[in-house]
């Protein structure tokens, strides 16, 4: 009987499991926030945290004193010594309250001292670059691509080779200069030169056309 049981028992676990597996739902939460934040900004967030943390346990101490003198105060038979009895019963009194306050005090600012979520907050918020920043680290990294291609400056005859030379007088991603026969010589005498400048801004490949004696300003 065993043997003609067994494959009708495996049958229905096969079937339970598959229901099982039918009916079970998954659910995945994959989402992550990445902070990043340069070395000197942890190091201020972590040190007001420190300084915040710090004031937690503050409220033990005004809470000892103040107990310690309350229990002193009703349990002590204040009787003179250097001052009158009355005097001694009255400072008690009067040191009793400022630790009452101190403690009350304490006590509040432990309540309001940061959780680890209040950090992570704080991360988040001096981490976040404006729209300005982002806007302006766009722009320098697509002036910082501009370059000098190929340059020739002189007539359809003659002409002189000026690739190097004038990315070398590129001067904080500008090129500023006359195109004359002073700074790039003659190749051709008594024609009117131009100069062919082709260059690349942020990938894209242009090209300019000056004649002799105009100003260049690139890009």
């Amino acid at each position: 009987m065993n043997d003609q049981n067994t494959p009708r028992s495996k049958g229905m676990s096969d079937a339970i499991a598959d229901q099982i597996v039918r009916q079970t739902n998954v659910y995945m939460n994959l989402d992550q926030d990445t902070i990043i934040i340069t070395e000197d900004r942890i190091r201020l967030c972590l040190i007001s945290y420190l300084k915040r943390v710090e004031l937690k346990n503050n409220w033990l101490i005004p809470a000892g004193i103040f107990i310690t003198i309350f229990i002193a105060a009703i349990t002590s038979d204040f009787r003179r010594f250097i001052f009158d009895a009355s005097v001694w019963q009255a400072i008690f009194i009067i040191t009793g309250i400022v630790m009452f306050f101190w403690f009350i005090i304490a006590f509040y600012k432990s309540i309001k001292s940061p959780s680890i979520d209040d950090i992570v907050t704080e991360l988040k918020k001096v981490s976040k670059p404006s729209s300005s920043d982002i806007s302006q680290s766009i722009n320098v990294k697509q002036v910082r691509e501009f370059k000098i291609l190929h340059a020739l400056y002189g007539t359809d005859k003659s002409g002189v080779e000026l690739t190097v030379y004038l990315n070398s007088l590129i001067v904080n991603n500008k090129l500023t200069i006359i195109a004359s026969n002073d700074n790039f010589g003659d190749p051709d005498k008594g024609s009117l030169k131009t100069l062919w400048i082709t260059y690349s801004v942020s990938g894209e490949t242009k090209k300019a056309i000056f004649s002799e004696n105009t100003h260049v300003n690139l890009p």
